[in-house]
């Protein structure tokens, strides 16, 4: 019982943010507005990260599963994208550059400071 109320309050957050975005005509890609309002919720503590630890681990843990079908799409529209193949895999490799330093940078911001092990004197 308690996967399926994760689950629910995860996909309530999509179609919330689905249904605003819908609602006002904003340009904001709905899964963006859904991690934005999730971040609000988890830092306000309207959300607990323990409400939702279980169906993320599980999300985490199968991100192979969703990243397949943009893979093959790529693939199977190779011929629509072999003329700009050299801008497309630059765009590629600075987007990724960039999503890895914003994360690592996000990461430092949130983390909290944990103090340093004390070392043992072995005499």
């Amino acid at each position: 019982m308690k996967l399926v109320s994760q689950i629910f309050i995860i996909f309530g957050i999509i179609a919330g943010s689905e249904f605003i975005v819908n609602l006002l005509q904003i340009s904001i890609p709905s899964n963006i507005l859904g991690m934005l309002i999730l971040l609000a919720l988890l830092i306000f503590k309207v959300i607990k990260p323990q409400q939702i630890m279980e169906f993320s681990m599980f999300l985490f843990k199968n991100m192979a599963l969703f990243i397949i079908p943009a893979a093959l799409s790529i693939m199977s529209n190779f011929d629509l994208i072999k003329g700009s193949f050299i801008p497309f895999f630059l765009i590629t490799i600075f987007s990724t550059a960039l999503v890895f330093g914003f994360t690592g940078k996000a990461v430092s911001l949130f983390q909290k400071p944990q103090a340093p092990a004390e070392e043992e004197e072995t005499k």
